[in-house]
């Protein structure tokens, strides 16, 4: 049975390109990385908010965590519609004492499509990798006519993301790592390959501290072909102050820790926030995972009391398993 993907425009209906592109490209599910405390974070819970109602994303949604139970927990604690979210957390390992924290997490990026085969999804085509800070401001379809330009510039490509524009990021950087659409076969996997062993971890990162995007560019699959550009008017912004006080929205919109540093910006992403993505509460805050839990668990007693008075056995006393 095929998943249920978000179906993008068919672009055999634009106009013909000296390349041929497939009559249809899709996205069939949509990838994060939650290590540590980022579970907690308000960031990673807007982010699947704006995915569902921004973003109009229906189709499932894989959580690749070593923070599996306050995953569920915040996922829990959404408003997602009458046909909720399709959400799916996996469990992987946390760094270990000799780690360095978010290389590590990096990487397993880096493993992403072992582990999305490894929970049952066999059948993907292509995959859209977010960063847990990064908040959706626009339907995902628009990325159809984005990954038909990318596709026919470049056909061999099987890595799609957008180019590195941060200012504090070194010059040789020229891809952002942020949002990755990843077709699942043999060039991905070994462009992950490649990238995950350029690296550095442990004691060789304490004395060479490097970024995942440095590493990806001394990779083989830069130069031939396999990663390409994303088109990123209409679908990618670094915010700043300027472009949330004109209210300014894209696909993808990356609240990186610095952007959140910003002191003169600070009453812009709060009006921001709430009035342009339609959030509530901080956006510097964090969500008790303990507590999150306590909801979940009355909201499904609740469900199930609901569901007992409908069919006439009235209420049901005792525990929920959850």
């Amino acid at each position: 049975v095929r998943l249920n993907p978000l179906w993008f425009k068919r672009l055999g209906a634009l106009p013909k390109t000296r390349m041929h592109i497939a009559s249809y490209q899709f996205i069939q599910a949509v990838v994060y990385i939650v290590g540590g405390p980022c579970a907690e974070k308000s960031l990673f819970a807007a982010s699947l908010q704006t995915l569902w109602q921004l973003g109009q994303w229906r189709g499932p949604v894989i959580v690749l965590t070593d923070q599996v139970d306050c995953v569920n927990a915040v996922h829990a604690r959404l408003t997602f519609g009458a046909n909720g979210s399709n959400l799916h957390a996996v469990a992987i390992e946390s760094p270990g004492p000799f780690q360095e924290p978010t290389m590590h997490y990096k990487k397993v990026k880096m493993q992403m499509l072992s582990y999305v085969e490894s929970a049952g999804f066999t059948n993907l085509d292509w995959i859209l990798y977010l960063d847990s800070d990064i908040v959706v401001g626009r339907p995902l379809a628009r990325l159809g006519l984005a990954m038909g330009s990318a596709l026919a510039a470049a056909p061999a490509a099987s890595i799609l993301t957008f180019e590195e524009k941060s200012p504090n990021a070194p010059p040789s950087e020229k891809f952002h790592s942020g949002v990755l659409i990843v077709r699942n076969d043999s060039s991905a996997k070994a462009c992950l390959a490649e990238w995950r062993q350029q690296c550095h971890d442990g004691l060789l990162w304490r004395l060479f501290p490097q970024r995942d995007q440095s590493a990806l560019m001394e990779t083989s699959c830069v130069s031939d072909g396999t990663v390409a550009r994303l088109p990123a008017g209409g679908n990618f912004l670094l915010p700043n102050k300027t472009s949330m006080d004109t209210s300014e929205r894209r696909v993808f919109i990356h609240f990186t820790n610095f952007r959140l540093r910003m002191r003169d910006a600070l009453p812009s992403i709060t009006r921001y926030w709430r009035e342009v993505l339609q959030l509530t509460g901080d956006p510097w805050g964090r969500i008790d995972c303990s507590r999150a839990a306590t909801f979940q668990v009355h909201a499904l007693r609740a469900a199930a009391t609901a569901l007992a008075i409908l069919f006439g056995h009235g209420s049901i006393p005792g525990r929920v398993s959850v």
